[in-house]
């Protein structure tokens, strides 16, 4: 549906003048300000005091120009709107106008109506027939004049459809009008946004001292090559982080990690706490290869022994930081999850065999990512931090502190096999040591307190409500305005594949073989290659209605289950067992840092059932498949709500659950963002059911009677396909 719509025409006027007004006075404001910037350097730091130059000016012009020219460009462009709604002939204070309501009024004016007036003419010629047939036989018989008649209605016909084709033509300059104006806007809300950040950027670049500036850049912390990081001080806690992240370099590991640790990152921007993270991923991919975990133990231990205040700020922004990061390292793994075209099996396989090694790192960096979410999110959800109060049965509050124990964190293997971290937690109540250390797995919690479970459970539920605003702000955000958002550090990190190709990335092993294979793919992936590595994701654009289909099925796990107990993307999640009754026991599903999950739905998405028909079967019958598809309608649903009222069910009725869009979806055609996931299972259910009846029942009916085809064997093959994928071979 399209809604051209404002509440107030006179309203938005008067604001695109009003954004006229303040360019004015802004540069009012402004006139006479030092604009810019000139520096006398000479030495061997002159390059870099040169670049810094250029970077505060380059501040100062999105500041001092940019951004009052931006104003008024808002003002012009609501102007222009406005000025072209009332050529249109729009003139009075408010207008809404639905594309669907009118295209139902045109379809009643020229195909109804006008139906309805034919007939009219017809019924009434015949009848005025009759009439002057019978006054014939009437001794003073008389002709009657007809034609009038006819003539008239001939005239209501055509101004109807005048009427219907104006009102079209109408709207549709509306929707050009506000096309237009919509396309202006984005464009200006890039520049917004980056002056937006060059504001922020201005206001708290005096979170470092000019004299600190100078001792930086003369101790070549800041140099010309790497100017650029002064972009992330966006807020007010951005400056000290900086200080210690420039300085990494030349301060012990131990030492580095620590102070990282003890940051107040209460005041800190996304930017900063995505540097901040991607410092700890890195670390995270160093700990999962060698098992030493000693400075993420001396990392998270810091943090534990912040104010309880500081150290829940920290763990909930590293959660998020864990999340965004997760969500551009899948959608660079399904821009190289191939869609099977046709029946083209070697292209496809020649696809994946080629982008194989690039899934294989992505899921590591994955599994590193989920490690990290994980880790934070158990930090949050069991109150880890000094002096927290807490309710008490006296006149003053308890004062409760959890630390996570020195050495403590380790990778350990569930007896599934599952990697997990593990750490030890010591509780104390007003300065009183309670028992022994606590161990927390940081994908479950095990207990004998109902209550306790109950209230991990309300925690676990709040932090994952805001964190999927803030996933989903941030997919929009990123998608929207590229270079100009916020997170635009993250986006250049995960876009250069630093974590994936630079010798940094880890282990002298996995550089060879990072290497090795970036190497060895330059040729092979032609330009593919060079867009996974030197430009934004693509995948960026969809990632708002993939995050809702992962929701969606995250929602509906425990639904997505057969009778067997096999779930349909065998996704993982975090436990909460309660010891003393199973019933209050649940899992959260956890689909995101899952890339075997996110694969097999991506597939879906791509593919529907036909990757898993070719497999199981051959080519011949994904071709009578595709046919049978292409021309299966759909059964009505009111059919079957009829057939469920009378207590009759029709064979066909089974597979009312295929809907058109459901049946396009399975067809590999798309639309799993708008589709309800238990549907979708049903649906896939339905085609079992009714593959293996009779012809006299309809079965072959989508080309698969005697073929091998179930929902158990579709969950089966697609997750031993995906996981065989990821396997890394030694």
């Amino acid at each position: 549906m399209v809604i051209v719509k404002f509440v107030s025409k006179s309203g938005l006027k008067q604001q695109g003048e009003r954004a006229g007004t303040a360019a004015s006075k802004y540069e009012e404001a402004i006139d006479g300000s030092h604009k810019t910037l000139t520096l006398k350097a000479s030495g061997s730091y002159g390059k870099a005091l040169t670049e810094f130059q250029n970077k505060l000016n380059e501040i100062s012009d999105k500041v001092f120009i940019k951004f009052p020219t931006a104003i008024r460009l808002y003002g012009n462009f609501i102007d222009s709107y406005v000025s072209e709604i009332e050529g249109i002939g729009f003139t009075s204070d408010t207008l809404r106008t639905q594309k669907t309501p009118i295209n139902h009024v045109k379809k009643w004016l020229e195909k109804d109506t006008y139906s309805s007036f034919s007939e009219l003419k017809t019924s009434l010629e015949a009848k005025l027939k009759d009439g002057q047939e019978a006054l014939k036989l009437n001794p003073d018989s008389k002709d009657v004049d007809y034609g009038d008649l006819s003539k008239i209605l001939t005239s209501v016909e055509d101004e109807l459809r005048t009427l219907a084709k104006n009102r079209e033509t109408v709207h549709s300059k509306l929707e050009d009008a506000l096309s237009t104006f919509k396309s202006n806007l984005s464009g200006l809300q890039k520049s917004f946004a980056d002056v937006n950040i060059a504001l922020k950027n201005a206001r708290h670049l005096s979170g470092i001292k000019a004299s600190e500036y100078a001792e930086l850049i003369k101790e070549k912390y800041l140099n010309e090559t790497n100017m650029t990081e002064i972009n992330s001080i966006q807020a007010k806690g951005d400056a000290e982080v900086l200080k210690i992240l420039l300085r990494e370099k030349s301060t012990a590991p131990n030492i580095f990690f620590k102070q990282l640790g003890e940051a107040d990152t209460r005041e800190v921007s996304p930017v900063m706490a995505d540097k901040i993270y991607s410092k700890i991923h890195h670390e995270t991919l160093n700990a999962m290869e060698t098992g030493d975990t000693k400075y993420l133990n001396i990392f998270t231990t810091a943090i534990s022994q912040q104010d309880y205040e500081r150290a829940r700020s920290y763990s909930e922004k590293m959660t998020y930081a864990a999340d965004r990061y997760g969500e551009l390292l899948s959608n660079k793994a399904r821009e190289l999850n191939p869609q099977l075209k046709g029946t083209d099996r070697q292209t496809y396989k020649k696809e994946l065999d080629e982008n194989t090694p690039y899934l294989q790192l992505l899921g590591e960096e994955l599994k590193a990512t989920g490690h990290l979410s994980s880790l934070f999110e158990a930090m949050y959800i069991n109150h880890i931090g000094q002096k927290r109060q807490t309710a008490s049965n006296l006149a003053r509050p308890n004062i409760e502190s959890k630390t996570i124990n020195e050495k403590s964190l380790k990778f350990i293997k569930d007896p599934n096999g599952n990697v997990q971290l593990r750490f030890d937690v010591s509780f104390e109540k007003n300065n009183k040591k309670q028992g022994d250390p606590t161990s927390i797995v940081a994908t479950r919690y095990e207990g004998v307190q109902a209550t306790e479970g109950a209230s991990i459970a309300d925690e676990y539920n709040s932090l994952n409500k805001k964190r999927r605003e803030a996933l989903m702000n941030f997919a929009l955000d990123a998608a929207s305005l590229g270079t100009a958002s916020e997170y635009s550090f993250l986006l250049n990190t995960v876009r250069n594949g630093k974590t994936l190709f630079s010798e940094d990335s880890g282990p002298s092993e996995r550089v060879s073989l990072i290497t090795k294979q970036h190497n060895l793919n330059k040729d092979q992936f032609g330009q593919k290659y060079k867009d996974m590595v030197g430009k934004w994701p693509t995948g960026l654009s969809s990632s708002g209605s993939f995050l809702s289909t992962m929701y969606n099925i995250e929602q509906n796990a425990e639904k997505l289950r057969t009778k067997e107990n096999n779930n349909l993307y065998n996704i993982g999640g975090y436990n909460i067992k309660d010891l003393n009754d199973i019933e209050n026991s649940r899992t959260y599903f956890k689909p995101q840092f899952d890339l075997q999950a996110i694969l097999h739905m991506d597939d879906m998405q791509k593919n529907g059932m036909r990757t898993y028909i070719y497999d199981v079967n051959d080519e011949n019958t994904l071709k009578q498949y595709d046919e049978a598809m292409k021309n299966y309608t759909p059964v009505s649903p009111y059919n079957n709500d009829f057939s469920k009222f009378i207590g009759y069910e029709d064979n066909k009725q089974r597979l009312a659950s295929i809907t058109p869009e459901i049946r396009d979806l399975l067809a590999g055609k798309g639309g799993m963002d708008q589709q309800d996931p238990v549907k979708v299972f049903n649906s896939i259910t339905a085609i079992q059911d009714y593959k293996s009846d009779g012809p006299e029942k309809g079965g072959g009916l989508f080309g698969l009677r005697n073929k091998n085809f179930s929902v158990e064997d579709y969950i089966t093959n697609r997750n031993e396909f995906f996981s065989k994928l990821l396997e890394v071979k030694e």
